[in-house]
């Protein structure tokens, strides 16, 4: 069976709330902007300033916000984000936002990843799949999809799979670049659709935590693909 391919990451650093984040956040931001990049400013001179570097060349975002750090890419492949070049921008945003003296203290880091597993699926075997039982005509099942949450000593887990339809792309805010062609999987989407997230409390993010959550990213998905090998029968 062939790999999943990771279409979106979204990471954020939470933290409390920073009440003069208009007097720091272009400051913070200025080091990373480069040329041909976007920079877009929302409640300019206000504490809820927010401030996004966005790549449309490399398909993402940066945000700085009074309680938060986000980064979101959007992708089509097998991505290994951690050799990507915005994640060193997040640790040393991070960085320079601790040494401001209305600094209060980070919250919690929080993942959510979509990936396509490309194996042929219809939401009507999908379903039989998982209940034996599709509703009778003229009833048109239109989707199916199992959700799970789990709660362990790394925090919460939460995990949606099923068919992947054009719905899902609005959904799971799968295109958040609107100056950018879609790939053609996003103008045709099949197969399986898989929607991972995790929250962990962490007092100091580092790259560490970051491994460490797609390290459980990795093994959630490893489990999906061995149900769906074994026809969801693990």
């Amino acid at each position: 069976m062939p790999n999943p391919q990771r279409l979106k990451t979204d990471l954020q650093f939470l933290f409390t709330l920073v009440l003069d984040m208009q007097d720091h956040g272009r400051r913070l931001m200025a080091p990373f902007i480069e040329q041909n990049i976007r920079v877009g400013i929302d409640n300019e001179n206000k504490s809820s300033e927010r401030i996004r570097i966005v790549n449309d060349e490399e398909r993402s975002i940066l945000l700085l916000t009074w309680n938060a750090i986000v980064y979101v890419q959007e992708h089509v492949g097998d991505a290994d984000i951690l050799k990507g070049s915005e994640l060193p921008k997040l640790i040393k945003i991070k960085e320079s936002l601790q040494k401001l003296e209305s600094f209060g203290h980070f919250l919690s880091v929080h993942l959510e990843s979509a990936w396509h597993l490309p194996v042929q699926i219809e939401p009507v075997e999908f379903s039989k799949g998982l209940v034996g039982y599709v509703p009778p005509g003229p009833v048109e099942l239109v989707d199916s999809a199992i959700s799970l949450q789990l709660k362990d000593a790394n925090g919460q887990h939460n995990i949606l799979y099923g068919p992947f339809l054009q719905e899902d792309i609005q959904k799971n805010s799968l295109r958040p670049f609107d100056k950018m062609p879609p790939s053609e999987l996003l103008n045709n989407p099949w197969g399986l659709l898989i929607v991972y997230s995790h929250d962990v409390k962490v007092s100091d993010p580092s790259l560490i935590h970051l491994k460490k959550l797609l390290d459980y990213e990795r093994q959630f998905n490893d489990f999906i693909l061995d149900r769906v090998r074994n026809g969801g029968d693990n």
